[in-house]
């Protein structure tokens, strides 16, 4: 019976963590993203531009995954 708590805490404490994690980075990527669309890009720049662009979908879309884990354990409660 402790194990099932302790496991339950760690799985809440995991679950904090993550939301806490989501909140204070999905807006520091946003912003990121919105300042990056404001530049002006030399046709040079095109492919070093695809590839940012491709890695702030990939962190948002961690991001958005990491928080519906979170919401999801919030709902098994």
């Amino acid at each position: 019976m402790a194990n099932k708590a302790i496991s339950k805490a760690k799985i809440e404490a995991i679950a904090t963590m993550c939301k806490s994690f989501y909140t204070d980075f999905m807006p520091m990527i946003k912003k990121i993203k919105y300042d990056f669309s404001r530049l002006t890009i030399q046709k040079s720049d095109k492919n070093m531009v695809v590839q940012i662009n491709w890695q702030i979908d990939q962190a948002l879309s961690l991001l958005q995954q990491i928080k519906k884990f979170s919401d999801d354990y919030g709902k098994k409660e």
